[in-house]
């Protein structure tokens, strides 16, 4: 069975819950994150984080009462909640610290991590001149003598 970080647990103790238990929340959060890992491990990083980020988006539209676009390529309840918001649904139509819950639980997308895509920096540094590398040092020199005032070590 799969556990919340200690940090999730004091947020959610945090709260005054009128209507939800503690336990409710615990595994709402658990059903949440769950449904992620399964997302991430069916259709990669990319393509889940896409969604659960345009869901959390279309959560607090709704939340706020802004106009919304439905989610592209997901299933939608009677209500018009989209498939990753499904385990939320019991938080959404409760009070004040219910919804507070239901956006924080939401942006545990924000765990997913991407790796960086170093190729697009050679084009950045493609077109350098020898002018420019050597004005670059020139100015860089002068930025280091004036960076040692500030420094404690003075030479």
């Amino acid at each position: 069975m799969k556990r919340l970080s200690k940090n999730r647990l004091a947020f959610i103790a945090s709260l005054n819950l009128q209507n939800p238990s503690n336990q409710k929340v615990v595994n709402i959060w658990i059903k949440y994150e769950t449904a992620i890992q399964n997302s991430i491990k069916n259709n990669g990083k990319q393509y889940t984080l896409e969604l659960y980020k345009s869901a959390y988006a279309f959560l607090r539209n709704i939340l706020l009462q802004l106009p919304t676009q439905p989610l592209s390529f997901c299933k939608v309840d009677s209500k018009g909640i989209p498939k990753p918001l499904w385990p939320l649904r019991p938080l959404i139509n409760e009070d004040r610290n219910s919804l507070r819950l239901a956006l924080s639980i939401a942006r545990s997308y924000e765990q997913i991590r991407l790796d960086i895509d170093y190729s697009c920096l050679e084009n950045v540094t493609q077109g350098h001149t020898p002018e420019m590398e050597k004005s670059v040092e020139f100015i860089s020199g002068k930025f280091k003598r004036f960076l040692t005032r500030f420094t404690r070590n003075r030479k």
